[in-house]
C-alpha cells in the first residue's frame, strides 16, 4: 500500500471516529481516487440517505476549491451533485485541522468506467442498439446540463470522463440514461490552472464534450451526421438546439418513420429564419442522417418544400411577435419574493 493510501485510511478512520453518531462508513473501498482526495460511500444517519464523503490527502482541500463548493451548494439542478456540508475534524496523524466534503451520493457509473465496458461490446449484435440508446439519452442529457451551466455563465472546466456520472432512468418505452456532473471543484484546483476564467472553463467544456463524443460514439451508425454538428457550432445553446432536431429525426428513422412527410415534420421544427440561429449546418446533419438511412430522395423533396415555404415572406407575416412583460405584474412578483 502506498504512503498516500495508508494516510487516507488513517484520515478516514479519524473522520468516522469523530462523526460516528452522524455518519456510517458503508465500504472501506474508495468510490474514486483523484490527485488530491479519495471519496468514500457513507450513510448520513440523521437524514437517512447515502452520501459521498471526500477526504483530502493533505487533510485540506487545495486552493480554489471554494468555487466548486459555492456552485454545488448554491445552484439547484437535478443534474449537478450538490454539496451538503463541509465537516471539520482534527487529525492526530497530520497534527492539524482538516476538512471533508459531504455530497449527495450519485448511484451510477462514471463515463470512464462505461467506456471501458463499451470496448467489450463492439462485437455484440446489439451494439448499435446500445449506441442508439446512449446517443439519444445520455448525450442529450449531457448537453442539457452543460447548457444550463453555460447559461449561468459557469463552466465546469474539468468535464472529463471521471466527472460525468451516468445512471439509468425509468422510462415506459425505451432505455434511457441520465447525466449528473460532479466535482466542479477539481476544475479549479489544478496545480497549473488551464482554465482560469469562466470563459476559458466554458471553452474547455465544449472541447471536452466534442472529444468524448468522438471517443464514445465513433462506431455509431449516425456518428458522421452528429460530427457535422460538432464541427459547425461552438456554443452549447447551439449544440443543444441542433441536437434536439437531429435526435428527433434519428429517433423517427429508428422507429421506421422516414417518409417525406416525416422529414417535413422534422424540418418544420427548425426556428424562424429571422431568429438568428444558423440553420444550414443543422440541415446538413439531417441530410447525412437521410443518406445513412437511404432515404435521401424523399428527404430532398421535403427540404425543397420547406425552402419554398420559408422563402415566401407571406408565410411568416403573422407569425413574428414580440412578447413583452407587463411592468405592473413584474412589480407584484418582485414584492412577493423580496426580503
Amino acid at each position: 500500500m502506498t504512503t498516500d493510501k495508508i494516510l487516507i485510511q488513517q484520515l478516514k478512520e479519524e473522520f468516522f471516529n469523530k462523526y460516528s453518531k452522524k455518519y456510517k462508513l458503508l465500504s472501506n473501498d474508495a468510490l474514486g481516487e483523484g490527485c488530491y482526495a479519495c471519496v468514500f460511500k457513507g450513510f448520513d444517519i440523521d437524514r437517512n440517505i447515502n452520501v459521498a464523503i471526500k477526504i483530502f490527502f493533505d487533510g485540506i482541500a487545495p486552493k480554489g476549491s471554494e468555487r466548486g463548493w459555492h456552485i454545488t451548494s448554491s445552484i439547484i439542478h437535478n443534474q449537478i451533485a450538490p454539496t451538503s456540508t463541509i465537516e471539520s475534524f482534527y487529525s492526530e496523524v497530520l497534527s492539524k485541522n482538516c476538512k471533508a466534503v459531504v455530497q449527495r451520493f450519485i448511484p451510477g457509473k462514471t463515463l470512464k468506467s462505461i467506456l471501458k465496458k463499451f470496448d467489450e461490446l463492439e462485437k455484440n449484435e446489439n451494439y448499435q442498439d446500445v449506441l442508439n440508446d446512449f446517443g439519444l439519452s445520455y448525450f442529450e442529457s449531457l448537453l442539457n446540463v452543460l447548457n444550463f451551466c453555460h447559461s449561468q455563465n459557469i463552466g465546469h472546466g474539468d468535464c472529463h470522463d471521471g466527472n460525468i456520472m451516468i445512471f439509468p432512468e425509468q422510462h415506459p418505452s425505451k432505455n434511457s440514461f441520465h447525466v449528473v456532473l460532479i466535482d466542479f471543484d477539481n476544475s479549479s484546483i489544478k496545480e497549473t490552472l488551464n482554465a482560469k476564467s469562466e470563459k476559458e472553463k466554458i471553452e474547455s467544456d465544449i472541447g471536452l464534450l466534442k472529444y468524448f463524443f468522438n471517443k464514445t460514439f465513433c462506431d455509431w451508425k449516425y456518428y458522421e451526421a452528429v460530427k457535422i454538428m460538432l464541427d459547425s457550432y461552438d456554443k452549447m445553446k447551439e449544440l443543444k438546439f441542433c441536437y434536439s432536431i437531429i435526435s428527433n429525426y434519428i429517433e423517427s428513422c429508428i422507429k421506421g418513420n422516414k417518409t417525406e412527410s416525416d422529414a417535413k415534420k422534422t424540418l418544420h421544427k427548425l426556428p424562424h429564419p429571422f431568429m438568428g440561429f444558423h440553420i444550414p449546418p443543422t440541415i446538413k446533419c439531417l441530410q447525412k442522417v437521410a443518406e445513412i438511412e437511404g432515404v435521401s430522395s424523399s428527404f430532398e423533396k421535403a427540404l425543397k418544400d420547406y425552402r419554398k415555404v420559408i422563402s415566401n415572406q407571406e408565410n411568416w407575416k403573422h407569425e413574428i411577435t414580440i412578447e413583452t412583460i407587463k411592468g405592473e405584474v413584474t412589480d407584484i412578483y418582485r414584492k412577493l419574493f423580496d426580503d
